[in-house]
């Protein structure tokens, strides 16, 4: 090649390869113990001993490390796979297999719900009895027995009260009239007082009811609305005069019903007019 060099005397031609204007002397790498040098090649390689190189134990090692590795991440796999099936929308979905045992006491029972039931219908009769003494925003007081009232000429607190006055129970000077009957079968039946015209009410200044077959409840009923309610044992009058200015007025264009709580005779009597509203 034009960089060899050519020895002196010997004429021998030393390989070289210039580089930046000098020369390099090409060599050929061999290697060997002292006395011996073997060249390098495919079938000889340079040998080189490499210090913590791999072996086929550590290779083996290593396998086991990574199938022990791989075998997690698909537990794990497995697990969050499970774990997305368990999520609804924001929300993780949670079935409780089992509890703990849990005694609590005084909890509420079958038993106690009756009681509780029964106290609670009492305390709803006793409510709805009140309701059907009020009309409008008066309370409607029945009189059931009064004092004797001194004979002759005695005073009543500071008025004197003449024989020669007549008195009545409702001097209203209003035409009464009056219905009486017999009610026999449970519920409202037929209308004891029709319905007056529209614009009109039943006005009652005197009513008697009384049970000849057995304890009855009784509901005078203005429409669907029940007004009063009584419960009177077997061949019990039931009477009452309203005073003027606190007769029992009962609703607009109204029937009035006598409703019975069973089949049961109950003789009544009614006096009264219609005004209009």
């Amino acid at each position: 090649m034009a960089d060899d060099v050519t020895l002196p005397g010997t004429g021998d031609i030393v390989a070289a390869d210039e580089i930046a204007g000098k020369k390099h002397q090409r060599v050929k790498v061999q290697f060997g113990v002292d006395g011996s040098a073997t060249d390098v090649s495919s079938s000889d390689p340079l040998p080189v001993t490499i210090s913590g190189a791999a072996t086929a134990a550590h290779q083996v090692t290593q396998n086991g490390y990574l199938d022990g590795v791989e075998g997690l991440l698909t537990t794990i796999d497995a697990d969050t796979s499970a774990l997305a099936g368990a999520v609804s929308g924001a929300e993780v979905q949670v079935d409780v297999v089992t509890m703990p045992a849990v005694t609590v006491t005084g909890v509420s029972t079958a038993a106690h719900q009756v009681t509780a039931q029964t106290a609670l219908d009492a305390i709803k009769t006793a409510v709805e009895l009140l309701d059907n003494t009020v009309g409008g925003t008066e309370l409607q007081v029945d009189v059931l027995t009064l004092p004797a009232l001194p004979a002759g000429t005695n005073n009543i607190g500071d008025v004197d009260i003449a024989s020669s006055v007549n008195l009545t129970a409702n001097p209203s000077n209003k035409t009464l009239t009056t219905v009486t009957g017999t009610r026999s079968s449970s519920g409202d039946g037929t209308a004891i007082i029709a319905a007056p015209s529209a614009g009109n009410h039943v006005v009652i200044v005197n009513l008697e009811v009384n049970p000849k077959e057995a304890t009855t409840t009784i509901i005078l009923k203005s429409g669907s609305t029940a007004k009063r309610t009584w419960t009177l044992a077997q061949n019990s009058l039931y009477a009452n005069d309203y005073p003027r200015g606190h007769e029992l007025r009962m609703g607009s264009a109204a029937a009035i019903y006598l409703n019975l709580d069973a089949d049961s005779d109950t003789n009544y009597s009614i006096d009264y007019f219609t005004e209009a509203d």
